[in-house]
């Protein structure tokens, strides 16, 4: 499922990165097709709110590359370190303070002056939790590429759903003009569905990424590089472990659902719902943009 106003959601994410002008490769960051996914992930949402959502997606998705990963692949920690920090800071600042100097952290703070627009107080708090989540997982990633390190299987699910973390869950009520309860959102019943969502978001994803990490850092930190290196073979059955991963995942949060759409009151129900559109929306993005190669890895080893 697509939104109905996914070009014109394309068209403002793309326009708001290019008068932002913090990324290194624009052109090639437009061409990935982030207000697409925006698109996919919430079909039915507030085409701005949309559009808004595909700013945050290309943010995170291009400067956690470019300013945290990429000098933790080249030794500098400390340099990661610093950028996690500053985006630590950034969203906390109220406007009397003064404002941060970098450009990265500048675009930052004037997109979450934009979310305060759109959300309530609830809802901001579990943004930046998920935010201070997916910092918490960052940087021990950052730990793992500087040190030419890997994870043991279980550190990285963690590590994992982490760098995933809420953010593209409580972003389903933005879009949509609704909040769970907090009572609904902390439940133990929606809490596992939003963490298998998370688990489904991260390994999808590292099965479309793994050819273009490969090609940046031969030790990426992803799920088929850290099962070959836990189970000790090649890449190809790192690959296909992390397929059958997927699949015992995507059981569990089918089962899930399920049983949610039975038992659950209506908006649980309807929170569901988008749950499941958003997983899907994940997995079809990844088939099509041009961020990812097929995920063959032809000829590793």
């Amino acid at each position: 499922m697509l939104h109905k106003s996914a070009a014109v959601i394309e068209h403002g994410v793309g326009s708001w990165a290019a008068t932002e002008n913090i990324f290194g490769e624009l052109e090639a960051s437009r061409a990935a097709g982030f207000g697409r996914l925006a698109a996919y992930l919430y079909p039915n949402g507030e085409a701005e709110r949309v559009t808004l959502a595909g700013c945050i997606l290309m943010y995170l998705f291009e400067l956690d590359g470019d300013l945290v990963e990429t000098p933790a692949i080249k030794g500098r920690a400390s340099d990661a370190a610093s950028q996690l920090l500053k985006w630590e800071a950034a969203p906390m600042l109220p406007n009397e303070c003064a404002q941060p100097e970098d450009g990265p952290s500048q675009a930052l703070l004037r997109l979450w002056r934009r979310i305060e627009e759109v959300s309530d107080a609830e809802v901001r708090n579990r943004l930046r939790l998920a935010w201070r989540t997916y910092a918490m997982g960052a940087a021990a990633e950052v730990a793992f590429l500087s040190s030419g390190t890997m994870p043991s299987p279980a550190e990285y699910d963690t590590l994992r759903a982490h760098t995933i973390s809420d953010w593209p869950l409580v972003w389903i009520g933005i879009t949509n003009g609704y909040t769970l309860p907090a009572d609904l959102w902390h439940s133990v019943s929606v809490t596992h569905l939003n963490h298998l969502g998370q688990r489904l978001l991260g390994i999808s994803n590292d099965i479309w990424s793994g050819q273009r990490e490969r090609d940046v850092c031969l030790a990426a930190v992803n799920y088929p590089n850290v099962l070959a290196h836990h189970h000790r073979c090649s890449l190809i059955q790192g690959l296909r472990m992390t397929r059958e991963l997927h699949q015992r995942v995507m059981k569990e949060f089918l089962a899930t659902t399920e049983e949610l759409e039975r038992t659950g009151s209506p908006l649980v129900r309807r929170y569901t719902c988008d749950v499941t559109t958003l997983v899907a929306g994940w997995h079809r993005w990844c088939e099509v943009t041009s961020r990812y190669s097929p995920p063959s890895l032809a000829g590793a080893s």
